[in-house]
């Protein structure tokens, strides 16, 4: 979600494409990073890159996140439950039509989705004022 609307400065494929030697070293799309992947940082668990690398644009809570694969191909393996909390948000298809007996997890995952979803527009909202408040 934040990943389409951070633009340019955001973690895409693009890059990738564009540079195959980083994608090879962002772990060809999900596997763990590699060494001498630019801004990457080294812990007990192996190589991370902190969230507000991946997604500039993410509220305070993602910057605290560490992020061990590429995010796009995780994002990629959700986007069938992405695309069912779209259908419900947007009134088109209430959880309980979508999965007659949904799993803790797929409840956790809409939850998830709703937190993000209104951070993200709280966000857009409060940058749209201080533009509209600077001119």
């Amino acid at each position: 979600m934040w990943l389409s609307h951070s633009g340019g400065r955001s973690w895409s494929c693009d890059q990738c494409k564009a540079k195959p030697a980083l994608r090879r070293l962002r772990g060809n799309c999900g596997g763990p990073f590699l060494d001498g992947l630019p801004q990457s940082q080294v812990d007990e668990a192996g190589r991370f890159l902190p969230g507000y690398r991946v997604a500039p644009d993410s509220g305070a809570s993602f910057s605290d996140l560490q992020i061990r694969s590429c995010p796009v191909a995780d994002a990629n393996r959700l986007a069938s439950v992405v695309h069912a909390y779209s259908r419900h948000r947007a009134g088109l298809a209430s959880l309980s039509v979508q999965f007659p007996q949904p799993s803790c997890a797929i409840v956790e995952a809409f939850d998830v989705l709703h937190s993000a979803t209104e951070d993200m527009i709280a966000r857009q909202r409060e940058q749209a004022m201080k533009e509209a408040q600077n001119g």
